[in-house]
């Protein structure tokens, strides 16, 4: 809760000062580096059936990637079904999209080092873009253990709040990677939700823009959180929540160019929005009664 609050009050005080000077944010970082973004979709649903059709949706809106949970939660032992329903359904999505759409899965951290290493060797056929947190990320020797049982690209990075990096590490500038995820080479970083590293956003950029630099180093950002998040990370559209939302075509949005984060809120929209205090953190449950990591 504190870093992400220190971290929205950093980024809104980023988007005054380029709002008064009316630039983007990224002119203080140094200019643009690319003139469009890559955006992925999210994947929901109860059945098979509503997973298709979510993915169909989001291939009619212009998405050419996209990341689904995998369904329901797995046992630190878990059958040969358990493994098949998984497949199942990320095969039945594939075939839907076809082979030119990339598509990641999501473990959440709620698999089983053995199990996540038997559910990617199953997946492999259908050539998933990537799973992301096959195990919880502080678990670093088993995220590595199953980043070298599988020819899938790992990512991790939601649940950690800072960068990972020692004292030592920081007053290096020679050894920027000293992260134990960065050093076994575990997994490319996702980097989500509104979490806060713990230097000025300026240097917090330079140095993972030198980790990226690395062939085998990758960033993918994204959040769940809100449109303000996505004008930071790119990974949500905004309809209902900004004034101009942005439009994915052939997979990729333009970057903004409006003044701060480029965004302006819709505040009419956003009036019966706001959370009526009967919304929980939804829950999951082993068959025996026990809570199951969501």
């Amino acid at each position: 809760m504190l870093t992400s609050a220190l971290s929205g009050i950093e980024h809104a005080l980023w988007d005054n000062h380029r709002q008064v000077a009316r630039q983007p944010i990224y002119q203080l970082m140094g200019g643009a580096v690319r003139d469009k973004i890559r955006m992925y979709g999210w994947i929901r649903g109860e059945s098979y059936g509503d997973y298709i059709e979510s993915a169909k949706v989001g291939v009619n809106e212009g998405f050419t990637a996209f990341k689904v949970g995998v369904p329901g939660p797995i046992n630190i032992v878990d059958t040969q079904k358990a493994v098949e329903d998984v497949v199942e359904m990320f095969a039945q999505i594939r075939s839907a999209v076809g082979s030119e759409v990339q598509m990641g899965i999501d473990f959440h951290g709620r698999v089983s080092p053995a199990m996540s290493i038997r559910i990617a060797k199953a997946l492999e056929p259908y050539y998933p873009m990537f799973i992301e947190e096959p195990v919880l990320p502080e678990n670093v020797d088993m995220l590595a253990l199953v980043a070298r049982s599988t020819t899938i690209p790992i990512a991790t990075g939601e649940r950690l709040f800072t960068n990972g990096l020692s004292a030592r590490c920081w007053k290096s500038r020679r050894q920027p990677c000293c992260s134990p995820i960065f050093r076994t080479r575990a997994a490319f970083l996702s980097a989500g939700k509104s979490r806060r590293w713990p230097r000025p956003i300026t240097r917090r950029l330079r140095l993972t823009a030198r980790w990226g630099r690395l062939p085998w180093r990758l960033r993918c950002n994204w959040t769940p959180a809100s449109p303000i998040s996505c004008a930071r990370n790119m990974s949500t559209l905004g309809e209902g929540y900004i004034k101009t939302p942005f439009k994915v075509e052939n997979g990729f949005i333009p970057v903004p160019t409006g003044p701060g984060l480029g965004i302006e809120l819709d505040e009419e929209a956003l009036a019966d929005k706001f959370d009526d205090g009967t919304w929980e953190t939804p829950r999951l449950w082993h068959e025996d009664g026990s809570v199951a990591d969501w």
